[in-house]
């Protein structure tokens, strides 16, 4: 099991914010969440600790959270969508992958979201009806073709005729949807 997360952690970070120490708690809160071992009052130590590193660590630290915490169903919502709105390192994994973000939170990014961003989230093993079609409405063809070719990607038939009339042309959206 993980190494546990005390108060004195917390402190640790607060006084030394090295990103050495930052990535050797960060480590730890990971490897917990992973483990969803922990009890009510460590869960809320680990979730207080990750909000104060959403905020106040490294890039390089951030990135590791949302790569090691990117499929954890227990990260909490405003941790996720914090990593979510990041920089793109640290978002694409998030975006991709998280549980944590529901189809609303996805659809409010799709609207101002770059193509990388769309793209990851075009990619994730489960794609809503209302989330492909904000994906269409607003994507570029990498977008659309990346969504057309998730077999986890739901496309209902009106968003289905939207691909057809605004890619006509481009074979790489047309073959995804054969």
């Amino acid at each position: 099991m993980a190494d546990r997360i005390t108060p004195a952690d917390v402190a640790a970070l607060m006084a030394n914010p090295s990103v050495e120490t930052q990535q050797q708690i960060a480590a730890r809160v990971a490897g917990m969440f992973a483990a969803e071992g922990f009890s009510e009052s460590e869960q809320q130590v680990a979730e207080d600790v990750l909000r104060a590193m959403v905020s106040r660590t490294a890039e390089s630290v951030r990135q590791a959270l949302s790569e090691h915490l990117r499929q954890t169903p227990m990260l909490p919502r405003d941790v996720a969508l914090a990593l979510a709105r990041d920089v793109d390192s640290v978002a694409l994994p998030i975006l991709e992958s998280s549980p944590a973000l529901c189809d609303a939170d996805l659809i409010e990014i799709v609207q101002s979201a770059s193509e990388d961003r769309q793209v990851a989230i075009a990619r994730r093993p489960s794609v809503s009806e209302t989330v492909s079609e904000a994906l269409v409405d607003r994507g570029s063809a990498r977008v659309v073709t990346t969504l057309v070719n998730n077999g986890g990607a739901r496309l209902d038939e009106q968003t289905l005729h939207k691909v057809v009339q605004a890619f006509p042309d481009d074979a790489s959206v047309q073959e995804g949807l054969v």
